[in-house]
Parts: C-alpha cells; sequence; structure tokens
C-alpha cells in the first residue's frame, strides 16, 4: 500500500493530466447534440467546449515536476477563468473586454510591475526593449476592439443576434483577422512562461472562428486568412531552422502549427475546420515541450548507453517526419483540405513547412543530449492513430455546428478504427489516410517479411533430409536454395501451430480420396 502510494506521489500529475483529458471529453461529448443554454447570455456550444477543452489540456500538458508550483500562481488562473467567460458567452462587449485585461495581464508581470512602482528611469531603460517586445500583443487587442467594436456599433450585441450576419463586412472581418495573427507570428517573440503563453496563442484564434457563427464568409476572406495563415507557419518554420537558440526552435515549431491551424480555417469548408482543430491539438502538444525543455536537458542521461534505443527517437514523433504522428496526420488533413477546396500551391506550403520542423528538429537533436520527451511522443503516436476517433468524437461536433457558415467545398468522410479520407465539391477522393486498422495490417506485414527474410537465410545451403526431396534434385536451385515444397517442409517442423494445421489438412484429404 505504502509503495503504490509512493508511486501516485511521483507520478500524480500524469493522473491530474488524464483526469483532465476525460472530463474534457465528457464536456464534448455533452454539448455534441445540442448546445447547452441556460440564460441567452451563456451558450456552450461545440465550439466553446472544443476551445476549453484545447486550452486547458494545453496547460495541464506543460505541467511537470519542477512547473507543478505554477498551479497555484494567479497567473494562470485568472487568465484561465476569463478565458472560459469569454468562451460561454455570447455578448460581444464581455469578449472585448476580457481580451484586452488578458493583453493588458500578458505584458506585464510582477518584476516589471515592482519596477515601474519604483518610477526608476535607469531601470525602466534597461527593461524598455522587453516592454517594446510585448506591444504586438496589445496591438492585436486593439484590432480586436475596433473589429467587434464596429460589429456592436452597428446593432447586435451578441454574436448568436439574427442582425449579426447582417453588420458583418470586410472591415470588421480584416480587423478581427489581425488580431488572430499578429499573436500567431514571428513578431511576439517566446515568453518565459510557457502555460500563460499556450493561453492567449490559442485564445486569439476565438474570436475569429466565432464569426463562422455570425455568418458566412465569402471567398475573399476565405483567401485571405488561407493566405495569411499559410506565410505565417513557412515564415515560422524558417525562424526555427535559422534560430541557435534550442528553445527558440521549439517555440517557433509549435508555433508553425498554429498558423497552420489558422489557415485551416480560412478554407471554409469541413475538411478545412477538421484540419484547423487537429493542428490546434497539435500545437498545444508542441507547445508543452518549452516547459519540458530545461527539464528535459538537466535530467538527460549522459551515458548513451542508459538511454534505449526506442526512447531516444522520441523526438522524432513530434517533427512531423514520421508517419502516424499528431504532427504529420495535422499535415495531412490541412493538405487533403487544400486540395479539395482547390488550393493545391498551399499544400506544397504545408509539406515545405513539415520538412523544415524536421530539419529543425534534427539540428535541436544534434546540438544537444536528447530530452526525455517520452510521454509526448506517446501522446503524439496516440493522436496520430487514433485520427479518426479524435476527429470524430471531439472535432465533428464543431463542424456540424459551423455547418451554416461553411461552403461545400471539401469535406472529410470519419470511419472509425480504419481511416480518414477528404473529397472536393464533386464528392471525388482527393486523399486517404488509414490509421489503426492499416497501421495493425503493416505489422502484420512487416512481421511476415521479417520471418520470411529470417528463413530465406536459413535456407542458404541447407541440406536436404527429406527422401521425398531427395528423390527430385531439379527441387533444388543452382545457388543451394530450396524451393517452395522444401521451404514449406521445413515451416512444419520449426512452426508447431502450422505443423497442427497441415497435418489436419493432409488427414482430411486422405478420408476425402478413402
Amino acid at each position: 500500500m505504502k509503495v503504490a502510494i509512493c508511486k501516485f506521489s511521483q507520478h500524480w500529475f500524469v493522473s491530474l493530466q488524464s483526469a483532465i483529458v476525460l472530463v474534457g471529453l465528457l464536456l464534448l461529448w455533452s454539448v455534441r447534440d445540442a448546445p447547452w443554454q441556460p440564460v441567452s447570455l451563456l451558450r456552450l456550444d461545440a465550439l466553446s467546449a472544443f476551445f476549453i477543452v484545447v486550452t486547458v489540456v494545453g496547460v495541464a500538458l506543460s505541467i511537470t515536476k519542477q512547473t507543478v508550483a505554477i498551479l497555484r500562481s494567479y497567473r494562470i488562473w485568472i487568465p484561465l477563468v476569463c478565458l472560459v467567460l469569454v468562451y460561454t458567452t455570447t455578448l460581444f462587449p464581455v469578449i472585448v473586454v476580457v481580451y484586452m485585461l488578458l493583453a493588458l495581464f500578458t505584458v506585464t508581470n510582477d518584476r516589471l510591475s515592482v519596477q515601474v512602482k519604483t518610477l526608476s528611469f535607469r531601470v525602466l531603460l534597461t527593461q524598455l526593449p522587453q516592454m517594446l517586445s510585448r506591444v504586438p500583443i496589445l496591438l492585436a487587442a486593439v484590432f480586436l476592439c475596433v473589429g467587434y467594436g464596429m460589429l456592436m456599433a452597428r446593432g447586435p450585441l451578441q454574436y448568436d443576434d439574427r442582425l449579426a450576419g447582417a453588420a458583418m463586412d470586410s472591415l470588421v472581418f480584416w480587423f478581427v483577422l489581425l488580431a488572430a495573427v499578429v499573436p500567431q507570428s514571428r513578431l511576439v517573440p517566446p515568453q518565459s512562461d510557457g502555460n500563460l503563453s499556450i493561453l492567449w496563442r490559442i485564445a486569439w484564434l476565438y474570436p475569429l472562428v466565432r464569426l463562422y457563427s455570425v455568418g458566412p464568409w465569402n471567398t475573399g476572406w476565405s483567401f485571405a486568412t488561407l493566405l495569411v495563415g499559410a506565410a505565417a507557419a513557412l515564415w515560422l518554420s524558417l525562424s526555427a531552422l535559422t534560430h541557435p537558440r534550442g528553445e527558440h526552435r521549439l517555440h517557433y515549431m509549435a508555433l508553425s502549427y498554429a498558423a497552420l491551424a489558422l489557415a485551416g480555417f480560412g478554407l471554409s469548408t469541413n475538411a478545412g475546420i477538421a484540419a484547423g482543430c487537429y493542428g490546434l491539438l497539435t500545437y498545444v502538444l508542441l507547445a508543452s515541450l518549452q516547459n519540458n525543455h530545461t527539464t528535459s536537458e538537466s535530467t538527460v542521461q549522459t551515458s548513451s548507453e542508459s538511454l534505449s534505443t526506442l526512447w531516444s527517437l522520441a523526438p522524432w514523433a513530434l517533427s512531423g517526419a514520421i508517419p502516424f504522428t499528431a504532427p504529420f496526420v495535422a499535415a495531412w488533413l490541412l493538405v487533403g483540405a487544400a486540395v479539395a477546396g482547390g488550393a493545391g500551391l498551399v499544400a506544397g506550403v504545408v509539406w515545405l513547412v513539415i520538412l523544415l520542423n524536421a530539419l529543425s528538429m534534427g539540428l535541436y537533436m544534434a546540438l544537444r543530449p536528447v530530452p526525455q520527451w517520452r510521454m509526448p511522443a506517446v501522446v503524439s503516436l496516440m493522436l496520430g492513430v487514433g485520427a479518426p476517433l479524435v476527429v470524430l468524437s471531439a472535432i465533428d461536433p464543431v463542424i456540424k455546428q459551423l455547418q451554416g457558415g461553411l461552403t461545400v467545398y471539401g469535406d472529410v468522410n470519419i470511419w472509425p478504427w480504419i481511416g480518414l479520407a477528404t473529397r472536393d465539391s464533386g464528392s471525388t477522393p482527393v486523399t486517404a489516410f488509414p490509421t489503426i486498422a492499416t497501421a495493425a495490417f503493416m505489422l502484420l506485414l512487416s512481421a511476415l517479411v521479417y520471418l520470411l527474410l529470417r528463413l530465406r537465410e536459413s535456407f542458404q545451403l541447407l541440406p536436404v533430409t527429406s527422401p521425398d526431396l531427395a528423390e527430385t534434385p531439379q527441387q533444388i536451385t543452382d545457388g543451394g536454395t530450396l524451393r517452395l515444397d522444401a521451404m514449406t517442409a521445413f515451416l512444419r517442423e520449426e512452426v508447431a501451430w502450422l505443423r497442427a494445421l497441415l497435418g489436419r489438412l493432409d488427414r482430411k484429404s486422405r478420408v476425402d480420396d478413402d
């Protein structure tokens, strides 16, 4: 009993993370068919639940033994509670006010606040670059305030108002788009507070995606969002490849998937929404590595013999270079959605981004000890192999809810335990990504190939011991290897269940002959 309690105390944060994921799935399932709206000002629908779950899970994945004290910090709980309020309210004024407060909360920290109170010119001058680097967040808040402010000035105060769609025009959309793009770009430097960074980078995408509930997007809006998201992803992946500091590489790699999610949302299709939501899941997974960056390097074992070969390959499961992992599936979903929507150039950009991220991960591993990213690697494999179930349970409700604001140029088919496929407007299959069943089938094929290769080595110059085989020398090749009948005899002798099966068939054939 004491041993069990000791083990639980050592890994209690893993139990906490698992519990948060389960609660999130239950929340998504509860609003799958219909939104929960106790009053007109509060509404919990599939989109709200998805952003709540992604935000909370992103913070939970960032928790390590060294950063667990952050759970007692008001700098996490206050923004988290405010964002839950934003995700569940229908009032535009509440959304604008909370985002303004979130921006102010982000650009300030305890140390900087104390220095401002001292009114020391010399101290403030030394902190001026740090203060200026946070200005883009305030700029994003101003853009959102202007965009939603113009929407409110034209009458509607709630996004579910019937007149809200008529009040939205290009000027409103451009400002809201700028508010979403700025935090996902390189204009905002990496922050030391990884948990808070995950919170507000996800949050700034919500006002833009919520515009689907206001009304459908026109072609120009979709194209602008798609173009800006793809360009930002390419810029961030290049920054990750060229930056000399490892933690900045991780930051830009993770942020490139948030930009790809923005591009997916810009497609305005079912497949695009699926790619965008899955991209956000990939982003929170990779963003959690920023808090594990120092921990991994400090706890990594210096002896290469003490680290197994399997776990030494764990970072590659987060690079996008290996199929059946979350980054690879995120790229595949966006490629399929882009091709189905007629944006083939974006598909090429996505593959280039994944290639650059894989190279960045290779450089990161080459310049430092291999990090112990075991849990993130396992989560990446689970998200990749279980992509059909993830899309069906967590993302498909969002697609159905936003159906009225989406176009028909691109759909996603979900086959649990089999895979995913994207189709264009003519219902023609564009791409297919088999997952669980095909992965198991590939394992069986790999095992069969391995067995045949081992048998082939054993068959080289193998003497013939069976009298039946010795009567026909033509069955032996010039190189000394056995033919198919000799292989069957060998397998019958070596494999017990095959010998029993073939013996049963032989007895049955003799009975039939008699």
